[in-house]
Order: C-alpha cells, then sequence, then structure tokens
C-alpha cells in the first residue's frame, strides 16, 4: 500500500482518515454508553489517542511524509502535533487542542493505555475529550479536502 521509499502513497492520508473516523465513532459509542466510564476509561482513552494520532498521520501523509517516517514518530502526539503544523496545517493551531494533545501525549506514547502501568496526570474530562476530538476531526477532514 506504500508508494517507493521516500514517498507518499496516494491516498494513504485518505486511509489514515478512515481510520481516525472509525476510532473516533468507536469512543463516541463507548462513551454513550458506558453505564460507569470509570470502568472503561482506559480503553476510551487509547480509542481517544489513537484516533489522534490517525488524525495527525494522515495530515502528514498528505504533506508527504512516507509510511516509514511515519513509523519513525511512533506514538508521540506532540511530535506528530507540532509537525503538521509547521508542515502547514495552521489550522491546527490552537490552544484547547495543543492541551488536549499534551494531555494525552505520554501516556499514549508510553503505551500506558494499552498495558499496565501508572498514569502521570490527569486525564480530560470524557465529554470534553469527545467534543475536541469532534471538532479535531473536523478540522483534519476540512484541511485534506482543500489539499487534494
Amino acid at each position: 500500500m506504500t508508494g517507493a521509499p521516500g514517498q507518499a502513497s496516494a491516498g494513504r492520508d485518505q486511509q489514515y482518515l478512515a481510520y481516525a473516523e472509525a476510532y473516533t465513532e468507536a469512543a463516541k459509542r463507548l462513551a454513550d454508553r458506558a453505564d460507569d466510564m470509570d470502568v472503561v476509561s482506559t480503553p476510551f482513552f487509547h480509542l481517544v489517542a489513537h484516533a489522534l494520532e490517525l488524525m495527525l498521520k494522515a495530515v502528514l501523509s498528505c504533506q508527504g511524509r512516507d509510511e516509514e517516517r511515519l513509523m519513525m514518530m511512533g506514538h508521540s502526539l506532540e511530535r506528530c502535533y507540532a509537525q503538521a503544523i509547521r508542515g502547514g496545517a495552521d489550522r491546527l493551531e490552537d490552544e484547547d487542542l495543543a492541551a488536549f494533545v499534551e494531555a494525552l501525549d505520554q501516556p499514549h506514547a508510553m503505551q500506558a493505555l494499552r498495558y499496565p502501568q501508572w498514569l502521570h496526570g490527569p486525564m480530560p474530562e470524557p465529554a470534553q475529550a469527545v467534543r475536541l476530538l469532534s471538532r479535531q476531526l473536523d478540522i483534519v477532514r476540512t484541511w485534506l479536502a482543500n489539499e487534494h
């Protein structure tokens, strides 16, 4: 599915976006249907953080980063966010979104949402996380549509 070494595959950004949309929808449904969010908060935030990573990698792919480069970035949301903005996606630059990325960066990068470990710092409220994730998705969709 990837192009030649050093090249982004045509449409790869749309594939990342489709996955981001699916993870966002899964997070929304979990938040809407959970009787007790405390019980499902870790899987919920894993869905949220992974959706955010996929959105940012959709932008980075559209900006020309190939699959190898995206893989080397790992799961650092702050790195992906900063590089997407530096690459021209300045609509992503927003104080609330930056704080959202910062809150999720360390737990996601350290895989604390996938494997048992101590979570450093507070997580956003689930309703706020869904709202910010949806807003980020709208921004990314619009940005990608304008780039094609």
